[in-house]
């Protein structure tokens, strides 16, 4: 890449005061419009990335079934699922389709965190940062900023906002992000909204995402970010 196409490339990444006021403009506007609730209680963080990768490709019903099909084959005990049989791995949590791709991806972490920490938990990141949580995490093959974001965030307390389908199409609705995808969105977003409120804002655009701004059908006529937003079938 030349000199001029990194400036311009760099230039195009920077945030502006602009875009914080406007994104401190979308989250007072959605949390005014929204009765959010916030998960308070702190789940176990292995469960919650077992549960993003299960999550991959499928519904979120699946994804429960996977889950639970999981726990009920192997007592609920990950190193049992790390020293399991692959193909049982695969028959448990087949209803979640890409079972061979995800029981490689779960029994791979598995033997890692084992050969980190001894056992098959992660409860040892809670008394860490959480950078270097997310970084941990996302050096995992199959786990992305989204899946790292969500498994701090509520298994470890994280002030973060995961970027998921719902929030990329919100703020590109909303002309605050562009092409961006992965963690270059995980960072614009997390750079932009306030960073003592990024739990929140995470939540107050996915529901904005799964009642108003949906992909096929969005309800504009009574958004109530119709006012700064050019996008309008």
């Amino acid at each position: 890449m030349s000199t001029r196409q990194t400036l311009k490339t760099q230039k195009k990444n920077l945030i502006s005061q602009e875009d914080t006021d406007k994104a401190l403009l979308i989250l007072e506007s959605l949390t005014s419009f929204y009765d959010l609730r916030l998960p308070d209680g702190v789940d176990d963080i292995l469960s919650v990335l077992v549960r993003s990768i299960l999550s991959q490709a499928t519904s979120t019903k699946n994804r429960n079934q996977a889950f639970s099909n999981l726990l009920g084959t192997f007592n609920g005990d990950w190193n049992n699922v790390r020293l399991a049989e692959p193909i049982e791995v695969e028959k448990s949590i087949k209803v979640g389709g890409l079972a061979k791709q995800k029981t490689k991806r779960i029994q791979n972490i598995l033997e890692d965190v084992f050969i980190e920490f001894g056992e098959c938990s992660l409860e040892a990141l809670k008394k860490k940062e959480d950078v270097e949580n997310f970084d941990y995490l996302s050096s995992f093959s199959g786990v992305g900023p989204q899946s790292a974001a969500l498994t701090i965030m509520l298994g470890a307390k994280a002030d973060i906002c995961p970027v998921n389908t719902d929030v990329l199409r919100v703020l590109k609705r909303l002309d605050l992000l562009a092409n961006e995808s992965g963690m270059r969105a995980h960072r614009r977003v997390n750079s932009m909204f306030p960073k003592t409120r990024l739990k929140e804002t995470h939540y107050a655009l996915i529901s904005h995402g799964r009642t108003h701004c949906v992909s096929r059908t969005p309800k504009c006529a009574d958004c109530p970010l119709r006012f700064m937003c050019s996008f309008e079938i």
